[in-house]
């Protein structure tokens, strides 16, 4: 499947919710449903069978560096959509996959380990909620939701849910691309532990709490609270960090979220660390969801 898209096809809805079906040779039948590999136009396609139904890791993502090797599965139910992301992304030359319900997403995710998952969550039968929690059950592979729901509760409760990122409906594809790429930098996994991070405004001398910024690199100093708010952030670039999130990292599990607490402590991070406080490059706010590190601009 080196020099075609793959296209999966799904013909009807089976399987129970968590567990996926088995896959065989490319063509996959369960509970009478039937998902066929097809090759887009110029040239065939194959779909190797998966040999194991074993979890998942991150295990093929981390070994892939540039986007021609790179797996994305689509799970839409709106055919103009799929074939959209599947043109623009192939000819970016990432390889394709498309599913067009939640049932047949997890198929295809065990079968052929696709290396991101690009999720809707109006899925007919089995919603995206649903496979977001189904699939992390069994693997930490990177899911960006794709969807029209731009309100905060939406937003809240499918990051919560496993998504490493949320992307509303209508979206341009440079975004997309540049969102698809953020999430697959990170691969804590494969990653030793950074012990420092740089930018253009601050450097943060993680393992020995301590923190420089200004023209001249001077140290400031950060409250533990502060400390435990950046660390959790700067360790997961370009990952949008719920407010809730990031609570229970740096207070515990049992402490509410209070979003206006945090934003206090966001201020006074942005006063010691950003170049303008008022228009921060680094520490970027969702509003009503929470916050995200955004090592370049």
């Amino acid at each position: 499947m080196k020099n075609a898209t793959a296209h999966v096809k799904n013909t009807c809805s089976a399987g129970r919710a968590g567990v996926p079906p088995a896959y065989n040779g490319g063509r996959e039948q369960h509970n009478g449903c039937t998902m066929t590999p097809m090759a887009a136009a110029g040239g065939a396609t194959e779909v190797a069978p998966a040999t194991s139904m074993t979890p998942i890791t991150d295990r093929q993502s981390s070994t892939r560096k540039d986007s021609s090797m790179i797996r994305i599965l689509v799970v839409d139910d709106e055919p103009q959509i799929r074939r959209a992301l599947s043109l623009n992304l192939g000819a970016r030359g990432y390889e394709v996959f498309e599913a067009t319900t939640g049932e047949a997403a997890l198929t295809v995710i065990a079968a052929e380990h696709p290396d991101i998952v690009l999720l809707d969550l109006g899925l007919p039968g089995m919603d995206g909620i649903m496979v977001l929690e189904a699939v992390r059950g069994w693997t930490t592979m990177p899911i960006i939701v794709l969807t029209v729901r731009d309100d905060e509760r939406s937003k809240v409760e499918a990051l919560e849910s496993g998504a490493d990122d949320y992307v509303t409906k209508p979206f341009g594809m440079a975004e997309l691309v540049a969102r698809i790429r953020a999430v697959l930098r990170r691969n804590p996994e494969a990653s030793p532990e950074v012990p420092e991070v740089s930018t253009t405004a601050f450097r943060l001398d993680l393992a020995g709490h301590r923190a420089y910024a200004g023209p001249d690199l001077e140290e400031v100093r950060l409250t533990p609270i502060e400390w435990g708010i950046v660390a959790h952030l700067v360790r997961n670039p370009d990952r949008l960090i719920t407010y809730r999130q990031l609570v229970t990292a740096v207070w515990g599990p049992t402490y509410d979220p209070d979003q206006n607490l945090l934003r206090v402590h966001m201020g006074h991070i942005r006063r010691k660390l950003e170049s303008d406080p008022s228009r921060p490059e680094f520490f970027i706010t969702d509003p009503g969801v929470g916050y995200r590190f955004q090592p370049t601009t």
